[in-house]
């Protein structure tokens, strides 16, 4: 041991090569558990019994590389899983009508509060409706119409606080993101609803939401995210659809 507890290797097992050094340090450095449980065992073990030791060292070492090889498959895993998230999610406008559990409500709408924000100000927040007279009305105070948040079992009316930073429609659409992915992992349809800079019966779309909803003045609507069990399906999107090798750039356009 060395200062503060540092394990100094060639100071405790002075047999060692360097490759096996290598392989110790790699264990300190990748794999914390491994290492806590070999330090450990040296405890009880004859440290200056070379036949005793390094087959053990050995041991430890190959336990590390297959703990860093599985967890790299399961990072690679999970990539994968998302990236067919992505592909996965589209608009969906049609719905059985069944309704969607609160719990699932909340896992969802809970996805948009972990969405980031300029400066950490926080200024978007959420309306989850699912009163049908509401739902109705909501979608008439567009006046081109919100077909699909009539005929959604519940919406996400997404909100902020225009107080807290000039940055809301950028946060705010990132938190409608998040809330349009987290619909499709639970197996609900969702879509966008344009909402922000869209006209009403009589004043703007949003003021009239602000309205029906008692939102305060200060606040503005970004969008409503319909919400409801699919009845229509749609294939995932593939690269070659939306051209994304042709869309993306380096360095320069």
């Amino acid at each position: 041991m060395g200062h503060r507890g540092q394990m100094h290797w060639t100071d405790v097992f002075p047999y060692l090569g360097e490759a096996e050094i290598e392989m110790l340090q790699f264990v300190k450095t990748t794999q914390p558990f491994v290492q806590h449980t070999f330090r450990k065992a040296i405890v009880i073990l004859p440290r200056k019994n070379q036949s005793t030791m390094k087959p053990l060292i050995y041991i430890f070492c190959f336990m590390a590389l297959f703990s860093s090889c599985a967890n790299s498959q399961v990072v690679g895993e999970s990539l994968t899983q998302f990236g067919q998230l992505l592909r996965n999610r589209r608009s969906i406008r049609d719905y059985t009508g069944e309704p969607i559990s609160r719990d699932t409500l909340q896992r969802i709408v809970s996805a948009g509060g972990f969405a980031p924000s300029s400066y950490g100000q926080n200024p978007v927040e959420f309306v989850v409706v699912e009163d049908k007279s509401k739902l109705a009305d909501i979608a008439r105070s567009k006046r081109i119409g919100a077909p699909s948040v009539r005929a959604g079992s519940a919406a996400i009316v997404v909100i902020a606080d225009t107080s807290k930073g000039e940055l809301w429609v950028e946060d705010a659409s990132v938190a409608a993101g998040y809330i349009l992915l987290a619909a499709e992992e639970c197996g609900i349809g969702a879509c966008w609803n344009q909402i922000r800079d869209r006209a009403g019966q009589h004043l703007s779309a949003s003021d009239e939401i602000k309205a029906i909803l008692g939102i305060p003045s200060r606040y503005e609507v970004l969008c409503v995210v319909s919400l409801g069990h699919k009845a229509e399906n749609k294939p995932p999107r593939t690269e070659r659809e939306q051209n994304v090798q042709q869309r993306t750039h380096f360095e320069r356009f």
